[in-house]
Formats: structure tokens, sequence, C-alpha cells
């Protein structure tokens, strides 16, 4: 009758090199096609004349214009920052827009919920709008 050896299972075997170099390899090719994806997004969506026109002391109106660029629907994050007289943040709000194919759009975006009231005397000097990108580690 024949002997048959079965083989230890509970050896325990680490994992090649060859397959940790290939891992590694394949997460820097998803770091760097991710980095040209979001430099693209810039490119495509373009958004411009950021204006504050309503403002009182704990509420502010930021209206802007967003031009698509390519000729599919974008739906997209954007956060939106007014900064004081000594260019602290006040206030910020992530909203998100859909903005159609080939086309150049007027939004208004209310603040009504600001980190800090602004002092009697004080001003909002500036408003930004940028496209809002998750991240662990920040820019």
């Amino acid at each position: 009758m024949p002997k048959f050896e079965k083989p230890d299972l509970t050896a325990k075997r680490g994992i090649p090199a060859s397959l940790k170099l290939i891992l590694l390899i394949a997460v820097i090719m998803g770091f760097s096609i991710r980095s040209c994806w979001y430099k693209k997004q810039a490119i495509i969506l373009n958004i411009h004349d950021i204006m504050i026109e309503e403002q009182t002391r704990v509420t502010a109106d930021v209206v802007f214009y967003i031009e698509n660029k390519s000729k599919h629907t974008l739906e997209r994050d954007l956060i939106i920052e007014v900064y004081g007289e000594d260019n602290e943040v006040v206030a910020n709000k992530i909203s998100r827009v859909t903005v159609k194919g080939n086309s150049n759009k007027r939004y208004r975006k209310f603040l009504h919920k600001f980190d800090r009231a602004l002092r009697e005397d004080e001003k909002i000097s500036k408003a930004t709008v940028e496209i809002y990108r998750p991240s662990v580690l920040k820019k």
C-alpha cells in the first residue's frame, strides 16, 4: 500500500519579496494617477468672479461662476471659505454643485454659521471657492 505524506500546513510562510515589490509599485502608481486626475479636474472646471454680496455680522452670501469646459455633466463638492480682515477663516462650508457640460453657471451660496462673529467694525476681506478634496494628509 502506497504511503502519502501530508505537507505541514501549520508552518508560517512569509510574503515573497517580489509580491511586496509589485504591491508597492501599484500603490505608487495609484497615487500618481490620482494626482493627475485632480490636476485635470482643475483645468476642466473654472471657478471665477467670486464676490461677497450681502453680509451681516454672522451671515454672508457668496456669489461665483463655474465654467464647465467638458461636454459631460459634472457633480463636484466645493469648499467655500470666508476670511476676515486679519486673514483668519471666519466661516467655511462644503457644498455640492452640478454643472452641465459646456456651460457657465452662476451660483449663490449662503453661509449662515460663522466660526466666530465679526467684530463691530470688521469687514469680510475675501472669499475663496475651491474643489474640495478630502485628504488624510493636509495639502
